[in-house]
């Protein structure tokens, strides 16, 4: 057994590929995964201390069975080749990636260098930077399986509202226009989930989205949430939107091209220093990869549009079969049969002319030669409008007509006095709703001192209105028997809401009975003691949400005595000493929870403790 702790050892193969040896592999026999050459993989001791990097070239020792001469630089060629062709290249860049592999890069070139930092304090850096690129990893991860799990029920989600449409449950203007709005979100879905694996395999800091000259001191305080790309809106017509992301793919490579003939040609004039137009010319080929790549994702995804339009032709075949029965069996008349079948053989014409769009978009070797989506027919296939429309326009432009007739009415009414308005002098009041409850229940009006100079005399068979208002000033004293105020404390609250019966006394808000108000000002309670460090702490790790299916959290728990527990909870769902899930915010990416009394805001990614319960006090 190792006596020493094992070092994490990689293997370079004479074609350049890497293999990394774990400790069970010590001492055995393997084969190159990429040229097969027949290799002996080292004994524990025979590794040097500290060495993390093993050669073949070094160490021809460790080579069972030697190639032959004459294949070597062709084997070599292909395995290189191999290998360029196997690496995944995102569409998109990452920020996050960039600055980590920036970093990277910048430690291992100071590292060569003799009059850098002290090798000691780059090591320092170097392991730190290896944790935080495990964690984003971690984090691209969890992201991955999230969008797995989402485009799984998109797919299912397809094929179940397909299946509805060729048995008649669902009519095909409804069908179309879920769909659309399901595969517009697979479409998005497709392309996070390349990105998402590109990203945890690319290290080159040109293609994560070019190198940055950064202090090594920004990786502290570096932030590894993943931002995802996406649209904003759904486009109206999808085919047309896909035929314009391969456009733009195309010039963005198109672009790059132009940009290596150009810093070619100044090379060759001496223009330009050879260090700048290396490092010009690796950033522009970086460029050109990740727009070959989104080429290549457009093309692949405009043939799996191809067989959606497939699909969506079948189902017009079978509704056009379940219209003939219907109008066989009499549930149909002619008319209607008539305007369906034109409805359904339009759209599958529209949908034929689509798939020529495809052919022509995927076989296009520049922007130049792809289709113009243009004319009517791409109107139609996009979101499809409401059939009939006019009888619902006709009935609201009366309802408008006959409403402007009533306003023009009534304000005819008014300024030729057909219709009476009450009419005060300036400068005096009228008569209040004091008054007139006053004269209509016949009771003692106030004296003539508080009289206002006019008030409105009441027919005699006019019946006043019931309500009951307190005079204005009037300031109303609790009752005596009224439970849980004392007798020389006014009730808190507005002055102009009296309870209804002396026994209905309603406490004013945040006051209970026989217990001190939170608003009034009584002596500051000492506040509940803050979280402790053995409180349990709750991490979001990340949502799924699917379609017409509330969105499922998955939770880390962290009990006080170290353990750690992954739950899964929807909306509702328990978490730990009766807080429950209430509420979710998709823009934020947080949750709150709720115990019944308070209220925690859980962030994604963030630890957040718990508050533990509160003991009863003592009666």
């Amino acid at each position: 057994m190792p006596t020493r702790q094992s070092p994490a050892v990689r293997i370079f193969c004479l074609c350049g590929q890497k293999m990394r040896l774990t400790e069970t592999m010590y001492g055995r026999r393997a084969r190159c995964i990429a040229c097969q050459l027949k290799i002996r993989l080292p004994r524990f001791e025979e590794i040097p201390r500290g060495a993390t990097d093993i050669f073949l070239r070094d160490h021809p020792e460790f080579i069972r069975e030697q190639p032959p001469e004459t294949d070597t630089a062709a084997e070599e060629q292909d395995a290189r080749k191999r290998r360029r062709t196997s690496i995944s290249v995102p569409i998109d860049p990452s920020e996050t990636l960039r600055i980590l592999c920036s970093l990277a890069k910048k430690i291992s070139r100071e590292m060569k260098a003799a009059d850098g930092r002290p090798k000691a304090e780059l090591e320092e850096h170097k392991a730190r930077l290896k944790e935080l690129h495990t964690e984003f990893n971690d984090e691209l991860h969890q992201r991955l399986m999230e969008a797995s799990i989402e485009l799984t029920a998109a797919q299912e989600k397809l094929g179940e509202l397909a299946l509805e449409a060729r048995v008649g449950e669902l009519d095909y203007r409804v069908y179309r226009e879920r769909v659309s709005r399901i595969r517009w979100r697979r479409e998005c879905l497709e392309r996070r989930q390349l990105n998402l694996r590109a990203w945890r395999a690319v290290r080159d800091a040109d293609l994560a989205g070019g190198y940055l000259d950064l202090p090594l001191s920004r990786m502290d305080g570096l932030s590894l949430r993943v931002p995802l790309i996406e649209e904003a809106t759904e486009p109206p017509v999808l085919l047309r939107w896909m035929v314009d992301q391969l456009r733009a793919a195309f010039e963005s490579r198109k672009q790059a091209e132009t940009s290596l003939d150009m810093a070619a040609r100044l090379r060759d004039q001496k223009d330009l220093a050879e260090k700048e137009s290396k490092r010009a010319a690796k950033e522009q080929k970086a460029a050109r990869a990740r727009a070959t790549a989104a080429i290549r994702f457009w093309q692949d995804r405009l043939e799996k549009f191809r067989r959606d339009i497939q699909c969506d032709q079948r189902v017009i075949e079978a509704q056009l079969e379940l219209a003939r029965g219907r109008r066989q069996l009499g549930e149909l008349g002619r008319d209607q049969f008539d305007a369906i079948e034109s409805d359904l053989r339009q759209a599958s014409a529209d949908l034929e002319k689509a798939m020529q769009t495809i052919d022509r978009a995927v076989s296009a070797p520049s922007d130049r030669d792809l289709p113009a989506l243009r004319g009517t027919f791409v109107e139609r296939l996009g979101k499809p409008r409401p059939a009939r429309t006019r009888p619902v326009t006709v009935f609201a432009i009366l309802g408008l007509v006959f409403m402007a007739a009533i306003v023009a009415g009534v304000v005819f009414g008014v300024l030729y006095g057909l219709i009476p308005t009450p009419s005060f002098r300036s400068g005096t009041p009228g008569p209040g709703p004091a008054r007139v409850v006053a004269n209509a229940s016949g009771e003692t009006p106030p004296p003539a001192e508080q009289q206002p100079a006019i008030a409105i005399p009441l027919a005699p068979d006019a019946e006043a209105p019931r309500e009951e208002v307190s005079p204005a000033g009037a300031e109303a004293a609790p009752p005596e028997d009224a439970p849980g105020i004392p007798a020389d404390q006014t009730v808190p609250g507005s002055e102009d809401a009296l309870p209804e019966t002396p026994g209905d006394v309603v406490p004013a808000s945040g006051e209970v009975s026989g217990e001190p108000s939170a608003m009034t000002a009584t002596p500051a309670t000492e506040a509940p003691p803050a979280a402790s460090t053995n409180s349990v702490e709750v991490e979001l790790r990340g949502v799924v949400t699917t379609v017409d299916r509330a969105p499922r959290f998955f939770l880390r728990i962290h009990t006080p005595d170290g353990k750690m527990q992954e739950r899964t909870r929807e909306l509702g769902g328990s978490v730990a000493d009766g807080w429950i899930i209430r509420e979710y915010n998709p823009s934020q990416q947080n949750i709150t929870l709720f115990n019944g009394e308070d209220l925690l805001v859980v962030r994604r990614g963030e630890k957040t403790p718990l508050p533990p319960p509160e003991s009863g006090e003592p009666g």
